[in-house]
């Protein structure tokens, strides 16, 4: 029995002895050169983001005024509530999690949802 262990314990260290694990290979730059992950560098100043800057620009009515306004995500969660100012204007720079394109703004009774630009903004206007 002990023999038969020491056969196998052998020919598994003989196949594990065999296997490599490969060198992560060459990743592609914008350039289209190859290049290891151990040589990138990374500029002292990066800062990893799970959001981003968002603004939001909303236009009504000088007699919407003294309404509430909302902007939600696309799951609903309040984001911010103001009102517009004596022009019915309103803009603000809100963080927005990556991948999220689509706001509801709301202003009293009436509610848009509106896309973001290729800038990441968004627009609303209001009758």
């Amino acid at each position: 029995m002990r023999r038969i262990a020491l056969v196998l314990v052998t020919a598994i260290a003989a196949v594990a002895a065999c296997v490599s694990i490969p060198e992560s290979g060459p990743v592609a730059d914008p350039n289209g050169n190859g290049t290891h992950l151990k040589d990138i560098q990374v500029a002292p100043n990066f800062m990893f983001a799970m959001t981003r800057p968002t603004t939001v620009q909303v236009k009504a009515g000088a007699s919407t005024e003294a309404q509430r306004l909302e902007i939600r995500n696309i799951r609903s969660e309040l984001l911010i509530e103001a009102r517009v100012d004596a022009n019915g204007e309103f803009v603000a720079e809100i963080p927005l999690p990556l991948g999220e394109n689509q706001l509801t703004v709301k202003l009293g009774d009436q509610q848009q949802q509106v896309t973001l630009d290729k800038n990441g903004s968004a627009a609303v206007k209001f009758d």
